[in-house]
């Protein structure tokens, strides 16, 4: 029995002593288990789209067309729709482009954000024709306030696509600027032309992107549209001036008749009459730049509507009106 009582002891006593430490005895350290090391992520690719556009900019958005005491249902209707705003701040870098391209340095610029809840928001084409009659409105209110315009059409459109690192494949998101070129407008009917081949344009950079293999962009949806527009003064003749002597050769062909008025266009074009008479009558025109031998031409040509001094968009009435056309040959600082 006691031989039973001690191995029972024994056997406890080495328990205990196992479990908890001995006096005066240094506490057992347990052993450190190591944390399994955390993944690596592979780095994230930089994409190489352009995602900042260096000319517009939102600035101060205000609207010409909505009535201050605009209703509920009329905000929530509007929601859905793209709605062209004037931007009344312009960014600076803005304006330092507008006076690169016109000598006024005006700029009128439009900016229309695209809800998130628009029917065609990622089809571009039917989004280009849904808001074309309102580019077309825009541009046509500015050139008659400013007699000529320079325009530009920006599409901010979000971009993505797939970047392949290591045993990941990354997508890469990004809002991209794709503009159109920037053309003149000095008439109200070729207004319908111009915006077509602006945003045709666009769809075809768009295109070009999406089906270049080392670009792998793919079209999302568009965010902004930007109406960039500036002052524009086309070209306009003047009175009679004396051409420098490199220029004063009759040789040369020039023919430089001598008005006091602001119809230089129109001498010119009687000038050309009386050289092409002579040339069919075999003999030399002379005293070309004597205007009153000119007015025998008076009533041949047709100037209805043609403002005097003409600019540009005079000559191409001028060519409507009368079986011909002109060409205008520019030299600055003669």
């Amino acid at each position: 029995m006691s031989r039973l009582l001690g191995s029972i002891t024994g056997t406890i006593g080495r328990l205990f002593g196992n479990l908890l430490p001995s006096w005066g005895d240094p506490a057992p350290v347990p052993p450190e288990t190591a944390e399994p090391p955390e993944p690596e992520e592979e780095p994230e690719p930089e994409s190489d789209g352009e995602s900042d556009y260096e000319t517009a900019d939102e600035g101060d958005v205000s609207s010409e067309s909505e009535s201050e005491s605009e209703s509920d249902n009329e905000s929530e209707a509007e929601e859905e729709k793209i709605i062209f705003r004037r931007i009344e701040d312009p960014a600076p870098k803005r304006l330092v482009e507008t006076r690169r391209i016109s000598d006024q340095g005006l700029c009128v610029d439009y900016l229309a954000n695209i809800p998130e809840t628009y029917p065609y928001r990622e089809d571009l084409l039917a989004m280009f024709e849904d808001v074309e009659d309102q580019i077309s409105d825009v541009y046509r209110r500015e050139l008659a306030r400013l007699g000529g315009v320079k325009t530009k059409i920006v599409l901010i459109a979000h971009m993505y696509r797939f970047i392949q690192g290591g045993r990941f494949a990354h997508r890469i998101d990004q809002d991209i600027a794709f503009p159109s070129e920037i053309l003149d407008i000095i008439r109200q009917d070729r207004i319908n032309q111009t915006v077509s081949r602006q945003y045709n344009e666009i769809l075809d950079k768009i295109d070009e992107m999406k089906q270049n293999q080392h670009s792998g962009w793919i079209y999302e949806y568009g965010k902004k549209i930007f109406l960039e527009i500036s002052a524009y003064q086309p070209l306009r003749g003047s009175s009679h001036f004396a051409l420098p002597k490199i220029w004063a050769k009759p040789q040369l062909g020039i023919i430089n008749p001598k008005n006091t008025d602001n119809r230089c266009f129109e001498e010119c074009l009687k000038a050309h009459l009386a050289s092409e008479e002579a040339r069919r009558q075999g003999t030399r025109a002379r005293n070309l730049h004597d205007v009153s031998r000119l007015r025998r031409f008076d009533n041949i040509l047709n100037f209805s509507g043609i403002n005097f001094p003409a600019t540009l968009r005079d000559i191409d009435l001028f060519e409507e009106n009368n079986p011909s056309f002109s060409n205008i040959i520019i030299k600055e600082n003669i």
